[in-house]
């Protein structure tokens, strides 16, 4: 599906998105122009899908407003994330809320044909069909040329230089491809736990440590496209030798890799239990080497918070479902030291949108089209 509002529409379209149930005496007001202007504009919406009427409001004299509301069920976006042995499927609607989700293993030497599969097997146990997607959304855990369609490079899924042209020709539609950290940072900023703040770095605690910033609720790529990659930076000058030629670099402290051996050579079932014996201490061996883990990442996000000045630091990857376990011990460990992030470690957060947030923010992407979510990030001003 192909749509493209002026300016006008999008302006609307954005505002009844952050108000949820507006009248045309609102939106002329807001948009600043007459109600027979705004009348047409809600018309057009209307006829193509992306708005409708739902009620009125009650009035004692003279007509009775009517309300307006955004359409979920006419077009859907798809967002998926790349991992080394998954895919992440999601397909969300208008209000960004999502419809459908799956998450499969595939095979990685058969990338393209892997990621159509899954897309036409969502569209069709989704019940749409493929004429009411937008477009499609494509997180990778690494660096994306996003001009030319291309999976650059990966410290941890084994893809170089993939280009994703193909799908774009098969599905005829617009195709977003971004740094998975990037796309749950945003995510979260839009509609997630970081939605009141303005400066805030996505921790992407997997495999390796990727980092998503937004500042003054943007992303912020650098000047090279590579601005994020904070597992690379060092808390230990002469430490743990890193791929990357560095030593002691933050990725070789608390990356999943860490924590899947500490569980593998302890037999344990898994995060739960490893979370639980740290607490009741019930293993001096495991106990002390989480310990030293939980104190290196507090170093790194005390780094970031002194670097950045940010209103938040959001732990995600492995970690996000486990914020009443995690966040009490990385705010007393910030606090213990004797500097100025005393109330910044209360700042410490979790996401909303869990897991899922990358995947989550790669579907948002194709809906700028639609919407003009500066405006929304900004409160409509």
């Amino acid at each position: 599906m192909e749509l493209v509002p002026n300016n006008y529409h999008k302006k609307i379209l954005s505002y009844i998105y952050s108000q949820k149930k507006v009248t045309k005496v609102q939106l002329s007001k807001y948009i600043d122009v007459t109600i027979p202007t705004v009348t047409l504009y809600l018309n057009e919406l209307v006829k193509i899908g992306l708005i409708k009427e739902s009620g009125v409001i009650n009035s004692e004299s003279g007509r009775k407003p009517v309300i307006f509301e955004i359409n979920p069920e006419n077009i859907y976006t798809v967002g998926i994330e790349i991992r080394q042995e998954s895919l992440t499927l999601i397909i969300l609607n208008l209000n960004l809320c999502t419809i459908y989700k799956l998450q499969e293993k595939y095979n990685i030497n058969n990338l393209e044909e892997e990621l159509k599969n899954i897309i036409y097997k969502s569209i069709v146990h989704s019940k749409i069909t493929i004429d009411q997607i937008l477009g499609i959304g494509i997180a990778f855990p690494g660096i994306v040329n996003d001009r030319k369609l291309k999976l650059e490079e990966s410290p941890i899924v084994n893809i170089k230089d993939y280009s994703l042209e193909g799908l774009k020709e098969t599905f005829k539609m617009p195709i977003y491809i971004g740094n998975e950290a990037d796309y749950a940072a945003y995510a979260e900023n839009l509609i997630g736990s970081s939605k009141q703040y303005r400066n805030s770095i996505y921790l992407s605690i997997y495999e390796g440590i990727g980092g998503g910033i937004i500042m003054e609720n943007s992303i912020y790529s650098g000047s090279l496209q590579h601005a994020g990659e904070i597992g690379h930076m060092v808390i230990d000058y002469k430490g743990r030798q890193c791929e990357c030629g560095r030593k002691g670099c933050w990725d070789k402290y608390v990356s999943s890799k860490i924590i899947d051996k500490l569980i593998k050579e302890n037999n344990l079932k898994g995060l739960d239990e490893l979370i639980d014996i740290y607490e009741k201490k019930s293993n001096n061996n495991i106990f002390n080497q989480m310990n030293e883990y939980f104190d290196y990442l507090a170093t790194g996000i005390m780094n970031l918070f002194l670097i950045f000045d940010l209103d938040c630091v959001i732990v995600g990857g492995i970690w996000a479902p486990y914020e009443n376990k995690i966040k009490p011990i990385l705010i007393e460990k910030i606090k213990k030291e004797n500097c100025k992030l005393g109330k910044n470690s209360e700042k410490i957060i979790f996401p909303k949108l869990l897991t899922k947030a990358s995947a989550i923010g790669a579907g948002i992407i194709p809906f700028s089209n639609i919407y003009d979510f500066n405006l929304i990030l900004r409160g409509m001003e």
